[in-house]
């Protein structure tokens, strides 16, 4: 499975203009990733690049379904804890 699974890991503070220029390209190697039989994807919970791959993983999700979203929560009871009201309500829970 390891030769399957890409990690995220980045910079906690992204700049709207910085996400906004990063975005497209990001999606578009994920889904080259997704080609090369990449299906699983691992990223940490906090705010940031971690967010944006988180996000973008779960949009992909609707075109391929078979892909998978694994969060690495840094507070196990609460992982927004610090975080805004804004910032938390934008991750809902996955079932």
């Amino acid at each position: 499975m390891k030769n399957q699974t890409c990690c995220f890991i980045g910079h906690s503070a992204i700049s709207k203009k910085e996400y906004e220029s990063i975005e497209y390209l990001f999606e578009n190697e994920i889904v080259e990733l997704i080609n090369q039989g990449v299906y699983c994807f691992n990223t940490g919970a906090a705010l940031g690049f971690d967010m944006l791959a988180a996000q973008t993983v779960l949009r992909l999700k609707e075109t391929y379904p078979f892909i998978i979203l694994d969060a690495v929560l840094h507070h196990k009871n609460n992982p927004t804890k610090g975080w805004s009201e804004k910032n938390a309500k934008k991750i809902q829970p996955y079932p």
